[in-house]
């Protein structure tokens, strides 16, 4: 994941309301596009993303209960190469709720 995907995250689960969530978010896409990171005619739809039920949902998500209560076999491939959500911020989890 880059600096500014992180940063985005961060400012979308650091709490409060939806009006000050929308403004981090904001902030920062518009230091993105200043520092040449993004494009400024993304700004507002990118900010009205995290709005968005399902992404609050996505968020908030958390797989471990749900595969802690599996009695079937079970095969899960991490992507070793994956940028957005690297094998070990989840592994560890996914793994203990399986064990």
């Amino acid at each position: 994941m880059t600096a500014l995907g992180r940063r985005l995250i961060a400012a979308e689960c650091a709490g409060g309301d939806l009006s000050e969530t929308m403004a981090r978010t904001r902030a920062i896409l518009q230091g993105a596009v200043h520092e040449g990171l993004f494009l400024a005619d993304r700004v507002e739809a990118r900010t009205a993303l995290v709005a968005s039920p399902w992404r609050r949902h996505w968020l908030a998500y958390d797989p471990t209960a749900a595969l802690s209560r599996l009695t079937c076999p079970v095969l899960v491939i991490f992507a070793g190469r994956d940028l957005q959500t690297p094998p070990a911020t989840h592994g560890p989890r996914i793994r203990a709720a399986l064990g």
